[in-house]
């Protein structure tokens, strides 16, 4: 009797081994991931492109209500050439035409700062400084001697002084003065900004 139970038992704990084992499978089975999921691959990054300038980039614009003149850039920006300076006149050798436009498609272009002077072409000062400067390359002023003056520019070089309000010097950034004639080349600035967009770094 005692050796017909331990066979039962025997036999009971293997049905429950295999119980558990059935179970065990048919669990893990639908747990699974799914083949798409088990396999997956990072989603491939689209480039990022920069925006496409506008097609009127490298013009400058006036519109109907002003004729404060502006340039856009490539940038999709338009700057502003001061209209109670020269800044323009500067700048007018190197440019197209000047193109009217709608008012609306001109607001259509966010303001990006105003155009400096072209380096090389005048000189500046403003009311309130007794100092002369002259422009360089990135809106730079560097003051200058009129002895550095006249070796660089030559004698006209007083009809070259332009005086500014003393709000236009926020735009620009003071420099070291000029120590001596080889100290600034005015082909040399003029070389590093060809364009507005190489003046402002664009």
């Amino acid at each position: 009797m005692k050796r017909n139970l331990h066979w039962i038992i025997i036999g009971l704990l293997i049905i429950l081994a295999l119980t558990a084992l059935v179970w065990w499978r048919i669990f893990n089975r639908n747990t699974e991931p799914a083949p798409s999921a088990r396999v997956s691959q990072p989603a491939a990054e689209s480039p990022v492109l920069a925006p496409e300038p506008p097609k009127l980039a490298g013009t400058v614009l006036v519109g109907t209500k002003v004729k404060t003149k502006f340039y856009l850039a490539k940038d999709g920006k338009r700057y502003v050439f001061p209209d109670d300076t020269k800044t323009f006149e500067t700048w007018k050798s190197v440019l197209p035409p000047v193109k009217n436009v709608s008012q609306e498609q001109l607001e259509s272009y966010p303001l990006g700062g105003n155009v400096w002077y072209r380096p090389g072409t005048r000189l500046i000062r403003i009311q309130s400084d007794p100092r002369v400067f002259v422009v360089a390359h990135g809106g730079v002023l560097r003051a200058i001697n009129d002895g550095n003056a006249l070796a660089i520019f030559g004698s006209p070089w007083v009809a070259l002084v332009d005086t500014l309000q003393d709000y236009y010097f926020t735009n620009y950034t003071i420099g070291e003065p000029v120590g001596a004639p080889s100290d600034y080349s005015i082909a040399a600035e003029q070389g590093k900004s060809t364009t507005i967009e190489a003046d402002k770094g664009i």
